[in-house]
């Protein structure tokens, strides 16, 4: 998504929007955004106009603790599908070959209680 951290979202629906949430630590000066999408999807947003990479991260609140008892391994296995087969990138890997083709990579955890995945990549490779 890409998102003016002064305005509003350039996005199709409208998500609200409130920066009084968040608690940053008073060397932080970069500008933060809160915004909690029609899905209820909670995004923050930071804008850093001296980066030459854009970053996101995805957080899910499941972990190995979640994994039903007659399916151990669920949990990272979903992590790993995370970087497979998508619309955009159907094919296995392309996703990541994508990345590494603009000096970027990807990464993933499955820890006890939350699955995470982040990405970074240079800003030209982005389109909006």
């Amino acid at each position: 998504m890409h998102s003016n951290l002064s305005g509003s979202s350039a996005t199709t629906s409208n998500p609200s929007s409130s920066s009084s949430s968040l608690i940053l630590p008073p060397t932080e000066a970069r500008p933060h955004r809160l915004l909690t999408l029609p899905n209820k999807l909670e995004v923050i947003l930071i804008s850093d106009p001296t980066a030459d990479k854009s970053a996101a991260a995805l957080d899910v609140g499941i972990g190995h603790l979640e994994d039903p008892a007659d399916l151990p391994g669920c949990a990272h296995f979903c992590e790993h599908l995370m970087f497979l087969g998508t619309k955009k990138y159907p094919e296995e890997n392309a996703y990541n070959t994508y990345l590494s083709s603009h000096n970027g990579h990807s990464n993933a955890y499955t820890d006890l209680c939350n699955t995470n995945v982040s990405a970074i990549v240079f800003l030209s490779a982005i389109s909006y």
